[in-house]
């Protein structure tokens, strides 16, 4: 995610990204996530946060709940349960995921005078309140965590709270790499599980399906060409740029396709506990091509033509 920080928040400053309106027809809902502070509803119950700590005219810190990635920076999560046990202090790095339980208090704040800039889901009626929200100032990030808590380091009782981008190799493709982070690694019962999409330019996820959830796509880097299938096997495409928010409804086939020159970089969203995906290749290799089509309610040539997509 290197050179993350600017190019993904230049392109807003510009007013290029308008939240765009959503057709009726349309398989894939679509928005923008712009300037800092920016909440957007994916549901009754959880909402998309885009924050920066640190900045300008910002604050150093923040209270946060809910499940969040690290988008550029390092920062501390400092964690408060309801009872005696003591405060839990984890080094978040660019790339890192947390989750934090309903049951617990969790607050974000900058390293020294680092930037960071994070998006979280937050569910619906909990927030992120910056330090100017409960009246502390903005310098304030360690006040009441216990000094032997103070340590970079996360230990094995934190790793339920923390996943590390590194903490498992990334799957190498013909297309790029594929990190997930499993919901179920997380001590949240609610927390979802993501993946982080690096898709080299010209190259194409192929058509798959996500089974057990609808997906939300969140551009980070590069552009791309989104494909999505409707109900009667008819195939939609709509734009991804940095900063768009698109979601694709649960088993519905898809694919994405790099159209630019660079490397995209893309952050996926599933509300589960656990990854599952099914490719075209996959589906052909255990199924006949003709009930496949059937199940789509297409034709062969057709079904030829969603292999390249």
């Amino acid at each position: 995610m290197k050179a993350l920080d600017r190019r993904f928040f230049s392109f807003f400053r510009g007013g290029a990204v308008a939240r765009a309106e959503r057709a009726p027809s349309l398989p894939i809902e679509a928005c923008a996530i712009g300037l800092s502070g920016r909440t957007i509803r994916i549901g009754a119950e959880c909402h998309i946060v885009h924050r920066a700590l640190g900045a300008r005219h910002e604050p150093s810190s923040c209270h946060a709940t809910g499940w969040g990635v690290v988008l550029a920076g390092e920062a501390q999560l400092i964690l408060s349960g309801e009872g005696p046990e003591p405060a839990r202090l984890l080094r978040l790095r660019e790339g890192d995921a947390w989750s934090i339980p309903s049951r617990m208090t969790g607050r974000i704040a900058c390293l020294g005078s680092q930037r960071v800039r994070f998006l979280a889901l937050v569910r619906a009626g909990a927030g992120i309140r910056t330090s100017a929200d409960i009246g502390t100032s903005a310098g304030d990030s360690d006040a009441g965590v216990p000094s032997h808590r103070r340590e970079g380091d996360d230990g094995p009782q934190e790793r339920g709270y923390c996943h590390r981008k590194d903490a498992q190799p990334a799957r190498q493709t013909d297309w790029g790499t594929l990190r997930v982070i499993e919901g179920d690694r997380f001590h949240d019962p609610d927390a979802p599980s993501a993946a982080l999409v690096a898709l080299h330019p010209g190259c194409s996820t192929g058509l798959h399906w996500h089974l057990n959830t609808a997906t939300w796509h969140i551009c980070l880097e590069g552009c791309a060409a989104l494909t999505c299938l409707d109900d009667g096997g008819r195939s939609r495409e709509t734009g991804f740029v940095p900063g768009t928010v698109l979601r694709t409804p649960r088993a519905r086939g898809y694919s994405m396709r790099n159209t630019g020159r660079h490397p995209l970089l893309a952050l996926e969203i599933f509300q589960s506990d656990h990854y599952h995906d099914l490719s075209l290749p996959e589906w052909l290799a255990c199924c006949p091509a003709e009930e496949i089509a059937a199940y789509l309610r297409v034709d062969l040539p057709t079904l030829r033509h969603f292999a390249q997509l």
